[in-house]
């Protein structure tokens, strides 16, 4: 345990129209014992903790006005 953390994140994101997107995103995080308790989505309750593994799945739309 050497204190690192493993991610992978992919996301895919089209257009609508021309004032419209649709996004989608799948985090996964695993912390090993010895890891500071932080995860690539800042602020969200997912953050996965030491010796821990999250999953996340994000998905929205965003329209211009």
């Amino acid at each position: 345990m050497n204190g690192n953390s493993d991610v992978f994140a992919i996301g895919w994101t089209t257009k609508l129209s021309k004032r419209t997107t649709l996004y989608t995103g799948y985090v996964w995080a695993n912390n090993d014992r010895n890891s500071v308790a932080n995860g690539p989505v800042a602020g969200l309750p997912v953050t996965a903790a030491r010796d821990e593994q999250n999953q996340t799945f994000l998905a929205g739309i965003n329209h211009s006005f």
